[in-house]
């Protein structure tokens, strides 16, 4: 079991801090970006964290997967 020590709280004040002064802000929703266009081929949760990083840095992501809309996500899929 982990101890909650004053080091993790510190921790994760100064990740927290870090998070909030250098994350970027995400462009509005049907914004047109003018940058370069990434396709993400496959999705599986890398990818999802990928794509929505690269979103996140203004970049216009394109998503494929093989398959149907239902089986999107791959390992979020329901038998």
């Amino acid at each position: 079991m982990m101890a909650f020590t004053p080091f993790f709280w510190i921790h994760h004040i100064i990740q927290w801090i870090l998070d909030k002064v250098f994350s970027p802000a995400p462009p509005p929703p049907h914004a047109y970006l003018h940058c370069l266009k990434i396709a993400v081929v496959g999705v599986d949760l890398t990818r999802v964290s990928a794509a929505s990083h690269c979103v996140g840095h203004g970049f216009e992501v394109t998503v494929f997967e093989h398959g149907s809309r239902e089986h999107l996500g791959g390992i979020w899929t329901v038998w």
